[in-house]
């Protein structure tokens, strides 16, 4: 994204992630529209788990080293406190099994372009020249110029330092991860990357765990008996994995050794949602209903558990009373109809000015939708006196700042003319404004405003 930012300056639209005026669809409703913009390249923020076959001629994913990757994915969402080695076996050996069901699922996949992340800062020049065909974008020697300046200015991590980067957090514990990268080595080739431990035979806690997972996944519940109950007997395993167990057991008809294993981490960890609901979902499907409900009564009252039971409720459908005894909590009051930025854009761009303060944006989205808010400050008294001065000759200068960018372009298309781009000369010839300032005032003065203000259409 550095480098893609340093080649194409502001003709790169990201979307997604909470950009501003993403409409979130699957095809961008607006790709024309960006395409008349003079965009040189759109692109959208995805995860792994929105990713989906190409539908294009080609999709690019870019990788990164698969361990710094787990690591920096188990930091966020795991306190210091609640830390163990048992805690980061179980993640480990679950993150191994997505990823590499998730690679395997794409090996065959002839559209999409696999390129390392730090490929771009070691061999800046080769890699974009590989990426830039696959998405349709052409550049000049000025333009890879700027890409590599921009990979020279970040701060890669060599590959022969993924070691000590490792070692430098707090999170990390040798043999774990060894053992998470062995597995990946074995199974898919670590990705294409340098393994950064000696090459040796994928076995150990991770390796174990990570084929119950894998049995799970194909409901070869005997499996996963097999695998765990001998395991968990010699060795401790975080909570999550001793439930993997008891839901095996559940589903192999051994009811009292299951539920009995259930208890003891709820003994453990009395907050555990996901235990409370693996007891619950084996009552009711004994038809113990009202044993069922009293589980899942109790759930509701550990800190954390109530959205998951509802949801387990809402998606299992196997108990609509109780759900709707349980939606009876009134919901959170709604957002209101229009989002902080849309206010601040408004302004920005029928009064030329911020808002005075957060009160004055809350109270603005309150209104209905954008083109509300677009007339009320039309309407208003500022702006109607601001106008009147305008064609009567007193026509403030432009401030002194940077020629618009795209966005600017179409958000003061759409807030003072309220409509999109309407072809890419109309967008240069916008563009050429020398700041945003004049840009506002061009629109402002423009035959098309003045029939629509006089009109009183607005």
């Amino acid at each position: 994204m550095t480098m893609l930012r340093g080649l194409c300056g502001d003709a790169l639209r990201l979307c997604g992630e909470g950009a501003g005026g993403c409409c979130r669809a699957p095809l961008c409703r607006r790709q024309t529209e960006f395409e008349r913009a003079g965009y040189a390249l759109q692109l959208r923020v995805l995860d792994e788990s929105e990713l989906a076959p190409p539908t294009a001629d080609a999709s690019v994913v870019v990788l990164r080293e698969p361990a710094l990757r787990a690591l920096a994915q188990y930091t966020q969402q795991t306190r210091l406190a609640d830390h163990s080695v048992e805690r980061l076996q179980a993640f480990l050996s679950h993150d191994a099994f997505e990823s590499v069901m998730f690679h395997r699922r794409w090996a065959s996949e002839p559209r999409l372009h696999r390129m390392r992340s730090e490929d771009f800062f070691a061999k800046a020049a080769e890699t974009m020249g590989t990426l830039l065909p696959v998405l349709g974008v052409c550049a000049d020697d000025d333009g890879f110029a700027r890409a590599e300046a921009a990979a020279r200015a970040a701060t890669p991590l060599t590959f022969e330092a993924v070691p000590q980067a490792l070692e430098a957090s707090p999170y990390f514990v040798l043999q774990p991860f060894e053992e998470y990268a062995q597995l990946l080595a074995e199974a898919i080739d670590y990705l294409s990357y340098p393994l950064w431990t000696a090459r040796k035979p994928a076995i150990g806690t991770v390796a174990t765990l990570s084929q119950a997972w894998r049995a799970r996944a194909h409901g070869d519940w005997a499996g996963v008996q097999a695998l765990l109950a001998p395991f968990t007997a010699a060795h401790a395993v975080a909570p999550q994995i001793r439930l993997m167990l008891a839901e095996a057991m559940l589903e192999n008809g051994r009811e009292v050794e299951g539920r009995r294993l259930v208890e003891a981490v709820l003994k453990i960890a009395p907050d555990d949602a996901e235990a409370h609901l693996l007891l619950a979902a084996h009552s009711y499907r004994l038809g113990l209903t009202r044993e069922a409900r009293g589980i899942l009564r109790e759930a509701m009252t550990h800190p954390g558990s109530a959205e998951r039971v509802r949801r387990y409720l809402a998606d299992s459908q196997v108990d609509p009373p109780l759900l709707q005894e349980f939606s009876v909590v009134p919901p959170p009051p709604p957002p209101p109809p229009l989002g902080r930025e849309s206010v601040i854009q408004g302004f920005r761009w029928i009064l030329g000015r911020m808002p005075e303060s957060e009160e004055v944006i809350d109270a603005h989205r309150v209104l209905h939708d954008d083109y509300a808010l677009r007339q009320a400050l039309l309407r208003s008294e500022e702006f109607q006196n601001f106008h009147r001065r305008l064609i009567e000759g007193d026509r403030p200068d432009g401030a002194d700042s940077p020629p618009p960018d795209r966005d600017q372009m179409l958000n003061a298309l759409f807030w003072i003319l309220a409509r999109p781009l309407q072809s890419r000369e109309e967008g240069e010839r916008l563009l050429s404004a020398p700041s945003a300032a004049d840009l506002r005032l061009r629109l402002i003065e423009s035959a098309e405003f003045a029939a629509e203000y006089a009109s009183g259409s607005l």
